[in-house]
């Protein structure tokens, strides 16, 4: 076999069982941006997109580790048939990739066009706003229901009531700065007849919020740390949010969490996107060699008898 064919068949191993490699984080990739409960917050019209580049990136990084594994028993095999087949899909996957490369460009240029511009950039960032504020109160409701001081939590469900409950309770001996949240507190209050006579029965309404807010935290508490770390709640937020977890319902009025998240939410999207799209860009012209190789290997076999095709 001429040294050339030889240098081909080895840079076609090479690049297939690297590829392998790349097209398991690209499976990873998809699944992280499918299954993120961002991917419902970009609702509307961005939503289907957002979704699609997911599904896309899972579907080509497991044809393409599929048929990288071809391409290296072809090669090794020396089996023109079998890479000739593999040369077609790589060209199919490379496809795959252009195309989510494609929506991952057009998915960050929305993203850098909303930034630039006031809120509402289109009628779609109002449903962003709306999934994004659900999703970040009910976060939030983890921490205000299990972990913050009662008196603090109180505080964001029943800003008008929350310093007359903590008075009565403190009275009766409750710890008040105790990091049990209002679970914690509703429980004491449970525990005791003469406490919950004392109380305003508003107290309850808290209590029953976090119980709801259990069976909803779930879904969103993936955004529990990003929402600590990156968008902490404010007073203006944390009123809205109480408001949103007792009642189920959203005002209006730029106190949402949205409003004051909106610059680091963007620019994350923007970020996940662009990376999304190098990435496919990349894989993309690793597939575009891979043919070319393929092809030059393919070419080589022809011309031994060694060729079983």
């Amino acid at each position: 076999m001429a040294f050339h064919a030889i240098v081909s068949k080895a840079i076609l191993l090479v690049l297939n069982v690297v590829f392998v490699g790349m097209g398991g984080a690209f499976i990873f990739a998809g699944i992280v941006v499918r299954g993120s409960p961002w991917s419902d917050i970009l609702s509307a019209n961005v939503a289907s997109t957002v979704g699609l580049i997911g599904t896309l990136a899972i579907v080509a990084g497991a044809v393409f580790c599929a048929i990288a594994c071809a391409g290296v028993c072809g090669a090794l095999c020396r089996n023109k048939c079998l890479l000739v087949t593999y040369a077609i899909f790589v060209f199919l996957a490379m496809a795959l990739f252009v195309t989510a490369a494609v929506l991952a460009f057009e998915s960050m240029s929305i993203a850098a066009s909303w930034t630039d511009a006031a809120f509402p950039a289109t009628t779609s960032e109002t449903d962003v706003a709306t999934g994004f504020d659900q999703a970040y109160c009910y976060a939030e409701a983890g921490r205000l229901c299990t972990s913050a001081s009662a008196h603090d939590a109180l505080a964001v469900f029943l800003p008008d009531v929350a310093a007359t409950i903590s008075t009565l309770a403190f009275d009766a001996g409750v710890d008040m700065n105790a990091t049990a949240g209002v679970a914690g507190f509703c429980h004491k209050a449970s525990m005791s007849d003469e406490l919950a006579r004392l109380l305003p029965s508003e107290y309850t309404k808290a209590c029953d919020a976090c119980v709801a807010a259990g069976s909803v935290y779930t879904k969103y508490s993936a955004i529990f740390q990003w929402a600590n770390a990156q968008c902490p709640l404010t007073v203006q937020s944390s009123t809205f949010c109480g408001h949103l977890l007792l009642t189920n319902q959203q005002v209006s009025g730029g106190s949402d969490p949205y409003a004051t998240c909106r610059p680091v939410v963007l620019a994350l999207w923007k970020s996940t996107s662009k990376s999304l799209a190098i990435a496919s860009v990349v894989l993309a012209i690793v597939a575009l060699i891979l043919v070319a190789v393929s092809c030059q290997v393919g070419g080589a076999l022809s011309a031994t008898p060694f060729s079983k095709a």
